[in-house]
């Protein structure tokens, strides 16, 4: 039971990593400290349209998903606390 729960730690750490780069980098290129590159257009776009952006659910960062943003971010938080709960 441990390796899974190692395993699950890994792959959400991984994932709240990439939310925070983007996010911070997004809001860089909002504020005129970063170029708006395509990437950061289309995650802008994503997050306005409630849509999960492609960059997180690429390459198996995150889990997949059909949600809308919302949703997905409240499911994404119980994930988290169950994995603190286990811990």
């Amino acid at each position: 039971m441990n390796t899974v729960l190692t395993q699950d730690a890994l792959r959400f750490n991984r994932l709240i990593e990439k939310i925070q780069q983007t996010l911070t980098k997004l809001k860089k290129a909002i504020n005129g400290l970063e170029i708006m590159d395509g990437a950061m257009d289309i995650l802008g776009g994503e997050l306005l349209n409630g849509v999960v952006p492609t960059s997180w659910l690429a390459n198996n960062i995150s889990y997949p998903t059909m949600k809308p943003l919302g949703f997905y971010w409240r499911d994404l938080i119980k994930r988290l606390l169950a994995i603190k709960d286990w811990i």
